[in-house]
């Protein structure tokens, strides 16, 4: 009996035993703590199609708060993002890339991807380009506004880089702060996405002679009224790269650049462009323009378009459509050279002023008048003017519903 009562007593000991040394957990331990804050690797990145990188959490707050996300993409098309992170770039444009943690969703973080389409350099350089310098001068002039950052060197070189509009575009007065010293602009080189605005960004740099856009995502821009105003040294702008979908303004701009002798509109896209006045305003050089691929049917204004192309000889106006134009004032005004003008394929039902189209037209001897026509017709260059039965005009035929050919007698 004391036997059995020794050996209870001895395995009672070897249960209490083992007993204290298996861990216990407190009952009041603390929860794991969420995040309130994420940070990434980078808050923005450019791309080049089919090309990948991938995005990390670095840090969080709490500091012992969990880093583990859901990765998201605003659109698939333009690039994509798997769960841990390897972002992919898909086509050209701008997206946001969003990391939010797990532990709470408010907390999260995002980074700014532009794809770009990588251009093959041409083997030789356009002889009409001067090349921008190699060395690195001075920098004499700089600033920062929001994200953009900007620096003119001695050379003459403007370089902006960043992200988002470089100026306000709410202000009163509108123009990016390198224009304090457009005197002194020789070359520029943009590295810039996420703009929404573009007017003025040149605005009378006569001494401006080479420009590299090659890098400026124009995606979301709107507005590009005056971008190239009175660049009077340019003599080559290549827009190949222009995303131009979204523009509706397109003013003024390449007004005033007088010897602009070759510029590349294959991919200015204008299916949303409202306001084409004075675009080639006083482009003198240009002796042709390719208006083929313009897209017109939304514009409104065409006033001046093509006043003071002194020496344009020739110009194919059938891609315009011009059924909602409102405004052909002074559209030919001073174009000395052209000696015949056929409007045919002009609707110009809608046009409420053609006041002096083609004022000071001195060589013309040729019209195709428009196709339709409202009350507000223009008045013909000095002279006589008949149609082929000889009768005779002083303006444009007034409500027409067919083309005239009129000859200057």
């Amino acid at each position: 009996m004391r036997k059995k009562h020794k050996r209870l007593i001895s395995l009672i000991l070897s249960i209490m035993l083992v007993l204290s040394v298996i861990p216990v957990k407190p009952i009041n331990s603390v929860a794991a703590q969420k995040a309130t804050s994420i940070k990434l690797n980078t808050t923005s990145k450019t791309l080049y199609i089919g090309k990948s990188f991938t995005l990390k959490v670095t840090s969080v707050k709490p500091a012992k708060a969990s880093k583990a996300v859901t990765w998201s993409s605003s659109s698939k098309k333009i690039a994509t993002v798997s769960g841990k992170g390897k972002v992919t770039a898909k086509t050209k444009g701008t997206v946001k890339i969003t990391a939010v943690s797990k532990s709470n969703k408010k907390a999260k973080a995002v980074c700014v991807v532009t794809v770009r389409e990588k251009v093959k350099p041409n083997p030789t350089p356009t002889p009409s380009v001067t090349p921008v310098p190699d060395n690195k001068p001075a920098i004499v002039h700089s600033g920062v506004f929001d994200r953009i950052s900007w620096t003119l060197d001695s050379d003459g070189l403007l370089v902006v880089k960043g992200i988002g509009d470089m100026f306000s575009h709410t202000a009163e007065f509108r123009r990016p702060e390198w224009l304090g010293y457009y005197s002194d602009i020789k070359f520029a080189k943009v590295e810039v996405a996420g703009a929404t605005h573009l007017d003025n960004l040149f605005k009378n740099c006569y001494n401006l002679r080479s420009v590299d856009l090659s890098q400026l995502d124009t995606t979301l821009v709107t507005d590009i009224s005056d971008m190239f105003y009175n660049c009077s040294s340019l003599t080559n702008i290549d827009l190949s790269h222009f995303s131009t979908y979204n523009v509706q303004n397109m003013n003024g701009l390449f007004s005033g650049c007088s010897s602009l002798s070759d510029v590349n509109l294959n991919s200015l896209n204008t299916v949303n462009a409202k306001n084409m006045s004075a675009m080639f305003e006083n482009c003198s050089s240009l002796t042709n323009i390719d208006l083929h691929g313009f897209k017109t049917s939304n514009v409104e204004d065409m006033s001046s378009m093509f006043a003071g192309c002194i020496n344009l000889k020739s110009i194919d106006l059938s891609p315009l459509d011009t059924s909602n134009v409102t405004n052909m004032g002074e559209m030919f005004a001073k174009c000395s050279s052209l000696s015949t003008l056929d409007l045919s394929s002009f609707d110009a039902s809608n046009v409420d002023s053609m006041y002096e189209m083609f004022g000071d037209c001195t060589n013309l001897t040729t019209i195709i008048t428009p196709m339709k026509t409202s009350d507000y017709v223009s008045n013909l260059p000095a002279g006589v003017w008949l149609d082929e039965d000889n009768n005779i005009y002083s303006t444009l035929p007034e409500r027409a519903k067919h083309s005239v050919k009129l000859t200057l007698h």
